[in-house]
């Protein structure tokens, strides 16, 4: 049974969402919890994962439940259960491969002397959106075509994550590794050369520099040219020049 932890807030989104998190239920044969979480706590709109409540394996559903998009959030991550090859059973990683995490570190250290836990920050944001931003491109691919109902929705909630991005593209360069900012930014471009002539919007990349903007469109073609999410983050990574940086990708249990 669907349930909104704590709170009665699951009477008020739309019907459709409910369909749909009734289908990961039915998909999955797990019960889905969507649990309350600021959102400045989290490290997007949503997040879910698994736990096991007296001994019985629970998906979360973490997001603000007071967003005004909130049903573009559920279902997006509805959409990481149900569309992503395997994803309710395992989620992907870089396996640990101590030599690769070495030459990432010979290169912050060559940069500037940067505190051991923005360090691990800087490291944990560059596997996120390598692994999860080929899957944020194909999940709102899907939730276009499929639920019409939530376009306007998701086209609002979409461009206010177009401003975000564009917010944080000063603070990125100046903080963050050349590198390190240049790879991070090229993502963004590649899922904005997608994502935007979807929902009928011309989304500026321009502030994020001209490298970042040809690099991005390299991605979004490899992204339309392969369907196996691994091999796509595996050739992100060559194309970005940091493939020496991680291991090999694996699955581990969701």
């Amino acid at each position: 049974m669907v349930r909104l932890e704590g709170t009665s807030y699951l009477c008020t989104i739309k019907e459709i969402t409910k369909a749909i998190l009734k289908k990961v239920e039915k998909d999955t044969g797990y019960e889905v919890l969507v649990s309350h979480c600021n959102e400045s706590s989290l490290s997007c709109k949503g997040e879910v994962s698994s736990k096991y409540i007296d001994g019985k394996k629970v998906y979360f559903i973490e997001c603000d439940i007071n967003s005004k998009y909130i049903d573009h959030i559920i279902v997006h991550e509805c959409g990481h259960l149900l569309h992503t090859p395997g994803c309710h059973k395992y989620t992907t990683d870089f396996e640990l491969h101590p030599p690769a995490f070495i030459k990432f570190l010979r290169y912050i250290k060559n940069e500037s002397a940067y505190p051991i836990d923005f360090i691990s920050k800087i490291y944990n944001d560059l596997k996120r959106y390598l692994l999860n931003m080929p899957k944020d491109m194909k999940i709102e691919k899907w939730i276009h075509k499929e639920y019409l109902e939530l376009r306007n929705l998701q086209k609002d909630s979409l461009l206010e994550d177009s401003v975000l991005d564009i917010q944080i593209v000063d603070e990125m360069k100046r903080t963050f590794p050349y590198k390190i900012s240049n790879s991070i930014l090229s993502m963004f471009v590649a899922f904005w050369s997608v994502i935007a002539p979807i929902i009928g919007e011309k989304i500026s990349t321009e502030s994020y520099g001209e490298k970042a903007n040809t690099t991005g469109k390299n991605l979004a073609d490899i992204f339309y040219k392969n369907k196996e999410f691994d091999k796509i983050s595996e050739m992100w990574t060559s194309e970005l020049g940091i493939r020496d940086w991680f291991g090999p990708i694996i699955q581990k249990e969701f």
